[in-house]
């Protein structure tokens, strides 16, 4: 499947020659699938309002047992996106400072390759 390709850093669309740039292999399909779900809260975007996260409270968010709740609940949504297989590694770490939940991760995609990634989330509060 393909899908218009986004920078990961801007958000902006890839143009390549005046043409905007499609995703080229499953695994950067894929990779983008990941990083869009985990980047909105549920119900936030407008064509499609089970796309996302669950709503993070920033109540409590330092206390074990709540953030394995997230932990869990993030980890559920990306092995709910279509083509990921099993997950590989899965860590956080919190800022909170920044009120920002870091998490680190590798899943195995069904073509066998690996992808790995490390995305900042804001907390609520």
């Amino acid at each position: 499947m393909k899908d218009i390709l986004i920078e990961q850093r801007s958000n902006n669309f890839v143009v390549e020659n005046n043409r905007w740039r499609f995703t080229k292999t499953r695994l950067e399909y894929i990779a983008q699938k990941i990083r869009h779900t985990i980047s909105i809260f549920q119900g936030e975007w407008f064509l499609d309002k089970s796309i996302g996260i669950p709503y993070i409270p920033g109540d409590d968010v330092g206390k074990d047992m709540h953030r394995r709740m997230i932990e869990t609940a993030l980890q559920v949504r990306i092995g709910e996106i279509d083509g990921v297989e099993k997950f590989l590694a899965f860590s956080s770490s919190m800022d909170r400072a920044t009120r920002t939940l870091t998490i680190n991760f590798t899943v195995q995609i069904d073509t066998g390759e690996k992808y790995s990634d490390s995305v900042p989330i804001g907390i609520g509060g």
